[in-house]
């Protein structure tokens, strides 16, 4: 059964599955193993999923940890423009 709640949980098992699928994409993977490696076991890429769990909770509630800003860090990744995608 689909959980419709969202919560702290749900949300990181949907970005775990997000990045699972990303990982063995042929366009995606090279931008996500280039700046975090292709390891999600890892301590960095366990950080990146804490950030992006947290980022989807306080936009999906109006609250919560997240107090980044999402949009600058994105700029920085080399070859990642419109035409990219």
């Amino acid at each position: 059964m689909l959980n419709t709640q969202i919560t702290k949980e749900n949300l990181n098992k949907l970005v775990l599955t997000f990045y699972t699928r990303v990982l063995k994409d042929k366009e995606l993977a090279s931008f996500f193993i280039e700046k975090l490696g292709a390891d999600m076991k890892s301590e960095i890429w366990q950080k990146h999923i804490t950030l992006l769990t947290d980022f989807w909770y306080t936009i999906s509630h109006g609250k919560g940890e997240y107090k980044g800003s999402p949009f600058a860090p994105h700029m920085q990744i080399k070859g990642l423009n419109k035409e990219a995608l």
